[in-house]
């Protein structure tokens, strides 16, 4: 009984194991369908078939068969003979499945539905079927489409092929391409009605030169601006519009055509300031080198950027740049311009510089820092704390005189003195430990 495990069993007919709470046993009589049980709360033995409920749509469970349309053999469950009745029936049923109807009255003519058969996808010809009523009297046959146009050709049509075909005299009317048609020349003065035709059955342009007897066109004859100028004579010659039936001023600007007016008819110096529109003159009209200094005002704003291709030449006491960044392509900017050209002595103090507010807040209080030259000195100095705004004055703000107006340098410094590799006159302070 190794690796297997047991339930209580029985083999004896009609004698069911004795089973505790929860417990379950099988009788395997052999005379009787087996049968499996559990031991309920009573410590009865219970078939648990009996416990099982009955199936319903939702819910699994014992199923049952009706007999009238199930057979059940062998285990085998099957629809019995004429076991699936009309109102089982659901959906299509196959051709295949289907006698034929011999019995008359067996489909009711409501009962025909042909909208959702296929398209015969092609025009009715010669030889097509139909089904009617002979006499109406109940006798189905077939007949063939050609039989309809027979029954409706009348007088003028004659039949053929299930074609109806229309009978012309060839004189006045025609058939062309299956269309029938008037004739040319179909229609004579006898066909037409005395005053019927009027200006609607008139064609444009129909009426030419030919057709007009002569003095039949009066001015009374012509309505307000029907003559336009595609009904002018302009071709050898003989114009029929001059400058005599011109009325005076009858030519505007809408009457003249894109370009019509050249420089040929406009008399000289007929041109004024009052005939030019605002803006009308562009670069493209001014030839080169036409304005000179004397046609600009004395003071000339520019709002858009200025490109000079050569020198700038500023002859003034300031040039003032109010500009956010100054790119300077030179690699040197001359200071001091002119100096030995004037033989001047080195007496002038040259640099640059700026100003700053020496207050955290409240008043105000301007001084001047920068790098300048002082010629009393002659050095470069970095200062500070001026309150005199630099000049060429020597020694007129005291830079290299003044070592508490010495500005601060933070940098990397390297020096030579008398080339020996020495820095000279330089103290470092390295703080307190």
């Amino acid at each position: 009984m190794a690796n297997k495990i047991q339930i209580k069993r029985s083999n004896t007919n009609g004698n069911v194991p004795t089973l505790a709470y929860g417990e379950l046993g099988v009788n395997v009589n052999t005379d009787t369908q087996p049968k499996f049980y559990y031991g309920n709360a009573s410590g009865n033995a219970t078939d648990i078939m009996e416990v099982i409920s009955k199936a319903t749509s939702s819910v699994l469970g014992k199923a049952s068969f009706a007999s009238a349309d199930f057979a059940v053999s062998s285990g085998a469950v099957t629809i019995k003979a004429s076991g699936v009745s009309n109102a089982q029936l659901a959906g299509s049923i196959a051709d295949s499945k289907l006698n034929q109807i011999t019995t008359a009255g067996k489909v009711a003519l409501s009962s025909i539905e042909i909208d959702g058969a296929t398209d015969i996808g092609a025009g009715l010809a010669s030889g097509d079927l139909f089904i009617v009523d002979d006499g109406a009297g109940g006798t189905n046959r077939k007949s063939t489409i050609d039989r309809l146009a027979t029954l409706f050709a009348g007088n003028g049509l004659s039949a053929s092929n299930a074609v109806l075909s229309v009978g012309v005299d060839d004189s006045t009317i025609e058939i062309n391409s299956d269309a029938l048609r008037v004739k040319a020349d179909g229609i004579g003065s006898g066909q037409i009605a005395d005053d019927a035709i009027t200006n609607d059955h008139i064609a444009a342009d129909a009426v030419q030169a030919a057709q007009i007897a002569d003095n039949a066109v009066t001015t009374a004859r012509v309505l307000n601006n029907a003559i336009t100028a595609d009904k002018l004579k302009q071709t050898d010659g003989g114009e029929a519009v001059t400058t005599a039936t011109i009325r005076a001023g009858a030519v505007t600007t809408t009457e003249l055509g894109a370009d019509a007016v050249t420089s040929a008819k406009i008399g000289d110096d007929q041109i004024t300031n009052d005939h030019i529109a605002p803006n009308a003159v562009e670069t493209a009209m001014i030839a080169n080198n036409a304005v000179t200094g004397d046609k600009l005002a004395d003071s000339i704003t520019i709002a858009q950027d200025l490109t000079i291709s050569g020198n700038l030449v500023v002859a003034g006491d300031s040039t003032t740049l109010s500009v956010s960044t100054l790119e300077v392509e030179d690699t040197f900017i001359e200071l001091n311009k002119g100096i030995e050209a004037g033989g001047t002595e080195d007496t002038i103090d040259v640099g640059i510089y700026t100003a700053y507010d020496a207050t955290s807040g409240g008043t105000d209080l301007w001084h001047y820092t920068g790098l300048g030259r002082d010629a009393n000195e002659g050095k470069w100095v970095l200062f500070q704390g001026l309150d005199t705004e630099p000049s060429a004055t020597p020694g007129a703000v005291s830079m290299g005189g003044n070592t508490a107006r010495t500005a601060k340098l933070q940098a990397n410094l390297e020096g030579l003195s008398n080339f020996t590799n020495t820095i000279v006159n330089y103290t470092i302070d390295c703080g307190t430990f």
